[in-house]
């Protein structure tokens, strides 16, 4: 407890709620995001092995799971989006490697592999 951390990801309300106490400084940057619902775990596995024919859960989640097509987000209020954001520690001690990182976070090279893994990229 009281650990300061150097960049911190999470969803974007996170990094607002943390910055508004004064936890992450100033600047954080949105890094992707991705449709869900319903999360229960590996779900792509229950497709694969035939136990469901249909699931909803995180793109990133459903495309590394060989053998499932993702067909798209769920239909109007099914689904919801998470936004993932980096923001630096207000108080962390290697503050520009923090911003270093956010930087090449956001580059276009780290963006299309955020894609690749089934992230829509920021």
């Amino acid at each position: 407890m009281g650990d300061v951390p150097d960049v911190l990801v999470v969803a974007r309300e996170g990094i607002d709620s943390l910055a508004k106490d004064g936890k992450i400084a100033p600047g954080s940057v949105t890094l992707g995001s991705s449709n869900f619902a319903f999360g229960a775990g590996f779900v792509g596995t229950l497709l694969t092995s035939g136990e469901v024919d249909i699931a909803f859960q995180t793109k990133p989640e459903l495309t590394t799971t060989p053998g499932v097509d993702v067909v798209g987000p769920p239909p109007g209020d099914l689904g919801q989006t998470n936004v993932f954001a980096a923001g630096v520690g207000a108080a962390s001690a290697n503050s520009e490697a923090g911003k270093a990182l956010m930087k090449f976070l956001t580059s276009p090279e780290a963006q299309a592999v955020f894609k690749a893994k089934g992230f829509d990229p920021a």
